[in-house]
């Protein structure tokens, strides 16, 4: 991906990091659940490596788990709110740096490097760099998020929206949400083809409301 995009537009949140803190969602408790379960990382003593933590919506679920974190912010302002939100909640290090150009001797040193909704940020040389971050045997995770519409149970207010998009021009052609089932998952072909990790394990878990 080029530099331009990762500065310019994926650092806009950095310019209302109060706001991103009062509205951006937290990750559902299952999704560490099942995160544990996928990467075998039940110690408490388990290191991660989070990327883009924002102002640190995935990292409480990480220090939920008894976790160690080394939280990696790009944004000043995002990282300046993590850190007062997260003070208190465990063991945790909000760094202002990309992770990308990020050195600090910390190699072959994680059980996890971990994105959540930030991966798509980054350069290709990010996995490489995951490579070399992770202990023998660790795991790379990344969560990746999607507007879906359960056929039996799903809000129909984004497919009902979407004829408004319709109207005036601005529809993506999808005609809505689709079925969770046909969310296909973003990076596997990528994580295959990095040349660095094993065939990934895909998980999913489905939010209302």
């Amino acid at each position: 991906m080029p530099e331009e995009p990762y500065e310019g537009l994926a650092m806009t949140f950095d310019t209302a990091a109060g706001l991103y803190e009062r509205v951006r969602p937290v990750y559902p408790p299952e999704l560490f659940d099942d995160l544990a379960t996928l990467v075998g990382l039940h110690a408490v003593a388990a290191r991660v490596l989070e990327i883009g933590p924002g102002t640190g919506q995935a990292t409480r679920g990480l220090l939920a788990r008894g976790w160690s974190v080394v939280a990696l912010e790009p944004g000043q302002e995002l990282a300046r709110v993590a850190r007062r939100v997260l003070s208190g909640l465990g063991d945790v290090d909000v760094v202002v740096a990309p992770f990308e150009r990020w050195q600090d001797g910390e190699e072959a040193s994680f059980d996890l490097v971990f994105a959540a909704t930030s991966w798509h940020w980054l350069p290709t040389v990010a996995y490489r760099r995951a490579a070399q971050l992770l202990r023998p045997g660790g795991s790379l995770a990344i969560v990746a998020t999607a507007h879906v519409l359960p056929e039996a149970d799903g809000d129909p207010f984004f497919r009902d929206v979407e004829q408004a998009y319709e109207a005036v021009g601005m529809s993506d052609g999808q005609g809505g949400p689709p079925p969770p089932e046909a969310v296909e998952a973003p990076d596997v072909a990528a994580i295959e083809g990095s040349g660095f990790f094993e065939p990934p394990t895909v998980g999913s878990v489905v939010l209302s409301g």
